[in-house]
C-alpha cells in the first residue's frame, strides 16, 4: 500500500483582531500596574504626611514640657550656652557665650539627655581633646525628629533641621540716622528694635549686638515669651511649622560669628514681613517678595538670606504646622498672607510701641477656617 504522508498546515499569521486583542491585555495590564504604583507612592506620601505630623506633635509637647520645667517661659530660638552648674560658658577662644538654638534646649524632652550633657561640656562643637580630659563625643549628631522624611536625600546626614519656629517680624539692627538728621554726636537712631513680647513666639536670648537697641538702649539679653501673654485662640498661633530651606540645628561654629544673631533667624526660624498693607490701604494677599510667600521658590534658600526664612515643604501644597494650642494640621499654601501674618502674631498689636504705628488692619482681622484653609 502506498504510505500516505501528512504534512503540518502551514501556521497562520496574527489576524488583525488577535493585535487589537493584544494591545487591549497589554493596556488593561499597564492601568493596571500603573494603578499599583500610584497606590503605593500615595500610601507612602501619606506616611511621610503622618510622620511629618507626628514629629511636629512630638516638638510642640517637647516645647511645653521645657516650658514647664521653666516657669511657663519657652527658650529663645537661639540662647546662651550653660554648664551643667548653670553658669554661663565662655569660649576659649573667641571669649565670647556659645549660642545654641532653640533644639539644643529641649534635647532632655525629646529623649537626648546624653547628647545634652555633652553640649553642656562643649568647647567647641567639634570632637577635640582638652587637656586633662578624655576625648569628647561630637554634639554634631543627626537626629531623625528634626528632619521631614518627605525631604530630599541631601537633608539626610549631617546636623539639618526643617522645622523651624515663629520668631516673628524679622529681627533688624538699629538704624542710622542720615547725615542732614544726625546730632552734632552722630547719634543712631532706633529702627524696629529686635525683639518684644508681641514679636513672634521664640525670641532672641542670645545676643546682645551693640547694633542692637530697644528703645535707643541696648537690648536685654533676656526677653522671654509665655503662654499665659499670648491672645486667644492659641490654637490659631503657629508655633513650630515647616521649612524645607532651613539650616542646621547645631548653628555652624565654623562661620562668622558677628552675624551669629541675624543667622540664626535664617537658620531656625520663619518670619513675616511688616509690609502687609497696599498702596491702597489694603491688606496684601502676596507679599512684596515672591520668595516670601508659603512654599515659593522651595530649595533656594542657602541659609542666609532672610527672605526664605518662611514655612515651605515638600508636600505638595501643604505645609504641616504646630499650632501654641498644641494642634496640629496642615496649612494651605493658598492662603492671602495677611492670613499666614495674623498666624504668626502673639496678640491683636504686632508692632512695637514707639517705632511706628501699629498695622491696625490687621490687628482687626478676625480669622475663619475658611481663611486658613481656603
Amino acid at each position: 500500500m502506498a504510505r500516505t504522508s501528512f504534512r503540518p498546515a502551514a501556521r497562520r499569521g496574527f489576524s488583525r483582531l488577535d493585535l487589537f486583542v493584544v494591545i487591549a491585555i497589554g493596556i488593561v495590564g499597564s492601568a493596571f500596574l500603573l494603578s499599583m504604583l500610584g497606590g503605593v507612592q500615595s500610601a507612602r506620601t501619606n506616611s511621610f504626611q503622618n510622620t511629618c505630623r507626628n514629629n511636629l506633635s512630638n516638638l510642640a509637647k517637647s516645647l511645653f514640657s521645657y516650658a514647664n520645667r521653666n516657669g511657663g517661659r519657652l527658650p529663645g530660638y537661639i540662647n546662651t550656652l550653660n554648664r551643667k552648674d548653670g553658669s554661663l560658658y565662655i569660649d576659649p577662644e573667641s571669649g565670647k557665650a556659645t549660642p545654641v538654638s532653640w533644639t539644643v534646649e529641649i534635647l532632655t524632652d525629646i529623649d537626648r539627655q546624653s547628647l545634652y550633657e555633652q553640649w553642656q561640656k562643649v568647647r567647641t562643637p567639634v570632637d577635640v581633646r582638652q587637656p586633662d580630659e578624655s576625648p569628647t563625643t561630637s554634639t554634631k549628631l543627626y537626629i531623625d525628629m528634626l528632619v521631614c522624611p518627605n525631604d530630599p536625600a541631601t537633608q539626610k546626614s549631617g546636623t539639618p533641621i526643617s522645622y523651624v519656629v515663629n520668631t516673628g517680624l524679622t529681627d533688624a539692627p538699629i538704624s542710622k540716622a542720615s547725615p542732614d538728621s544726625a546730632g552734632p554726636d552722630g547719634a543712631e537712631v532706633p529702627g524696629i528694635p529686635r525683639d518684644w513680647q508681641a514679636n513672634g513666639v521664640f525670641l532672641d536670648r542670645y545676643t546682645d549686638d551693640p547694633r542692637v537697641t530697644t528703645d535707643a538702649k541696648r537690648r536685654p539679653p533676656k526677653i522671654v515669651t509665655r503662654f499665659d501673654r499670648m491672645r486667644r485662640p492659641k490654637d490659631k498661633i503657629i508655633m513650630v511649622t515647616e521649612n524645607v530651606d532651613a539650616g542646621d540645628y547645631t548653628l555652624d561654629a565654623d562661620r562668622d560669628s558677628a552675624d551669629d544673631w541675624r543667622r540664626a533667624e535664617v537658620n531656625l526660624g520663619a518670619t513675616w514681613s511688616a509690609d502687609i498693607v497696599g498702596p491702597d490701604g489694603q491688606l496684601r494677599k502676596r507679599p512684596l517678595s515672591p520668595a516670601l510667600h508659603l512654599n515659593e521658590r522651595t530649595g533656594e534658600g542657602d541659609g542666609q538670606d532672610i527672605r526664605f526664612a518662611r514655612p515651605s515643604s515638600r508636600h505638595p501644597g501643604l505645609i504641616n504646622v504646630a499650632y501654641v494650642g498644641q494642634n496640629v494640621q496642615s496649612l494651605r499654601d493658598t492662603i492671602d498672607y495677611y492670613v499666614y501674618a495674623k498666624l504668626m502674631t502673639t496678640d491683636d498689636n504686632p508692632m512695637h510701641p514707639g517705632t511706628r504705628d501699629p498695622i491696625e488692619k490687621l490687628g482687626a482681622a478676625s480669622l475663619t477656617d475658611a481663611d486658613i484653609n481656603p
